[in-house]
């Protein structure tokens, strides 16, 4: 599972950067700026909720009988398809509405940090 974890981490990563990229260089010219602060946010949060996801593969192995950390790299990666998947979505389809799943995103977020702060001791 741990390598699932990298693999998926990884690849994470590569699509934060080039929907960074993408944002920087096409989407400017046609958003209002409102739009871009959610695109903004949207690949911030992608970037550091993919590396948190890699973190937890590091703490899987540190502590190899620990369920916690694999729970931790389910919900950030659930948290990356509802919270930042969601605003992409609003940002490229210009619908307001779909930004809806964000918050429970933010919810798996914060689930994703308190099962690495659990991993050592669950």
């Amino acid at each position: 599972m741990t390598e699932v974890i990298v693999t998926l981490a990884a690849l994470s990563g590569l699509t934060a950067t080039f929907l960074g990229a993408v944002g920087t260089h096409r989407l400017r010219a046609h958003h209002a700026p409102e739009e871009m602060d959610v695109f903004t946010t949207a690949v911030r949060y992608h970037f550091y909720h993919s590396l948190a996801a890699l973190f937890s593969a590091v703490m899987r192995v540190m502590w190899p009988y620990s369920q916690a950390a694999q729970w931790a790299a389910l919900f950030f990666f659930a948290g990356l398809i509802l919270f930042s998947g969601s605003l992409y979505l609003r940002v490229f389809l210009r619908r307001r509405a779909l930004a809806a799943p964000a918050p429970l995103g933010g919810v798996a977020f914060m689930l994703g940090w308190l099962s690495l702060a659990l991993t050592p001791w669950w």
